[in-house]
């Protein structure tokens, strides 16, 4: 992906003014009525088909359409804040997603959608049946301002694509294609896609009261030139991460557990510094890093909840001084890991371009307090040498700390520990945000007749539509390297996933049913000295299953 959170920022702000006359709720709900009409219309081009039923015994469609909604957009009450998944850019904890009275009470009415009381209808619902009105263009202009916000709304919907160009015309014509592929010809037209709209948008990057998109001109072609290094890495590097803007120095590297996050950003680390002189075999990454942080030019810290400002930054240790056999405790300034690392950095011959400080586990540690005023050096123009670099006086020692302006801070973090919406507004907007899905190629399609992928792609889904896309179970539950037999599979299944899954839904065994129903058992206990019994539930154990009749069980899920 080549569009920059600066950009998207732009389109969120642009959306959100989808109706300038309403605010809060009444935005909301029409922001909620456009995911529906976008959703609609996606699934009648995906059918080849003008109506479409949705009543319930059309349970493939009916799940169809929610994803479609869930994958456009949602703001909260305030008509200020976009939920579902753009809160891991800027969102809030609120999830105003698919409505269960659209599709319950709203749908089994003959009416129009939304009301003809407010607007002009766009989708005519009857006897469960849905379909978009000759009037819809007219609709999404009137009620919902298409010719504000159309083509900020085009760059949302591709936000997730992978573009194969990187030339702002080329994007441009692949946002344009894919529009044109996925929603009817009504909705493109509504649209209005002319050439040179990406353009218009990247230039006028300015948001009124709030300071989430800098006031400056983006060139956005010179981020695309720039990429052109990393657009050509090994595939070692997703193809997510290839696509980092080099006019930010701030990453973080989120999502499900297993996905391999600290994986990657060794991987990025070591590639930041060498270049197209990174190894290509993971063993000899490994080495690379270790050799690299041995010589001051990489650094690795975990943050916890204990890590504190002088762990990080500098701080008073107590020291027991013997005197005279008279012992006494005084204190002494003592620098933490990144003011230590960047005073080493300064006392050795760097022969590379720059230096890089991987902060695991990132969202544990009270990262506000962690990082205290530096959270104002961490942007690229108050680092040292920039236009705004204003070095910070540290509170202990005195010194002046500036961040150099060739230093990347690279943080992984778990999004089932925390959400991103939950972190400090301050640092959110001073790093960029890079989603690691799973990859189940990286999982064995067969092993001993066991379907592990399709397994667990299975699982995925039914985690995604039950509690989001933050608790998908990753790739390293089931690596390729060490998924040889099925006593492997057993083991990882019964060891590593199971437990994951019993915590993601504790103690709901009606949800648990629905993902791993042939691993639970119920049983009956008595209850006090009375003959009364009560039903408990748990997970089958490695010992009650062997190895056939765990294939068999496995099996029972696909």
């Amino acid at each position: 992906m080549y569009l920059s959170t600066k950009l998207l920022s732009k389109c969120f702000f642009d959306i959100s003014n989808i109706s300038e006359k309403d605010e809060g709720k009444t935005r909301q709900e029409k922001v909620s009525q456009l995911r529906y009409i976008l959703a609609l219309s996606a699934l009648l081009k995906a059918k080849k088909v003008t109506t479409i039923k949705l009543s319930p015994e059309f349970k493939e469609l009916r799940n169809e359409f929610i994803f479609n909604v869930g994958t456009i957009v949602s703001i909260n009450q305030e008509g200020t804040s976009y939920t579902k998944d753009f809160k891991y850019f800027f969102g809030d904890e609120a999830d105003y997603s698919v409505s269960s009275n659209f599709l319950t009470t709203a749908i089994k009415k003959d009416r129009s959608y939304p009301g003809s009381q407010r607007g002009i209808p766009a989708i005519k619902i009857k006897k469960e049946s849905l379909e978009l009105l000759d009037t819809l263009i007219d609709a999404l202009d009137e009620d919902y301002h298409f010719k504000t916000i159309g083509h900020s709304l085009a760059v949302w919907i591709t936000r997730f694509n992978d573009f194969k160009t990187t030339t702002l015309e080329g994007i441009e014509n692949e946002i344009i294609a894919f529009i044109k592929l996925k929603y009817t010809k009504e909705i493109f037209n509504a649209l209005s896609l002319e050439s040179g709209f990406l353009k218009k948008l990247i230039t006028k990057l300015e948001v009124a009261d709030n300071q989430i998109v800098d006031k400056n001109v983006f060139d956005f072609n010179e981020i695309l030139k720039n990429q052109k290094d990393s657009i050509s890495a090994t595939t070692i590097i997703p193809n997510n991460v290839r696509s980092l803007s080099t006019g930010n120095l701030n990453f973080i590297f989120y999502g499900p557990p297993g996905t391999g996050k600290t994986y990657e950003v060794i991987n990025y680390a070591v590639r930041l510094i060498l270049g197209d002189k990174t190894p290509k075999n993971r063993e000899e990454i490994v080495k690379a890093f270790n050799e690299l942080r041995s010589k001051s030019i990489i650094e690795f810290v975990t943050f916890h909840q204990s890590f504190s400002y002088e762990d990080f930054i500098e701080g008073l240790t107590p020291v027991v001084v013997e005197s005279n056999g008279v012992s006494s405790v005084n204190y002494e300034i003592k620098s933490g890991v990144l003011k230590r690392f960047l005073q080493n950095t300064q006392d050795i011959s760097n022969p590379y371009e720059n230096i890089v400080l991987v902060i695991d586990e990132i969202n544990r540690g009270n990262i506000s307090s962690i990082f205290g005023e530096l959270i104002s050096l961490l942007e690229p123009d108050k680092r040292e040498g920039a236009l705004n670099g204003i070095p910070v006086t540290l509170p202990y020692s005195k010194d002046e700390l500036i961040l150099p302006k060739n230093l990347y801070i690279l943080g992984t973090m778990n999004s089932t520990d925390r959400s991103i919406a939950m972190m400090d507004f301050a640092i959110r907007r001073r790093f960029e945000f890079i989603y690691l899905a799973p990859d189940l190629k990286l999982v064995p399609e067969n092993v001993e007749k066991i379907q592990l992928r399709k397994i667990l792609e299975k699982i995925n889904k039914q985690i995604v539509y039950l509690i989001g896309k933050d608790y998908q179970l990753g790739q390293s539950f089931f690596l390729f390297s060490e998924m040889k037999t099925k006593q492997d599979v057993k083991r990882a299944w019964f060891n590593k996933l199971l437990p994951v899954i019993g915590e993601y839904f504790y103690e709901d065994w009606e949800k648990l049913a629905l993902i791993v129903p042939s691993f639970i058992v119920m049983e009956d206990i008595g209850i006090g000295s009375k003959k009364d019994t009560a039903k408990i539930y748990r997970f089958l154990t490695i010992e009650e299953v062997d190895d056939e009749n765990f294939v068999e069980l496995l099996g029972t899920l696909i």
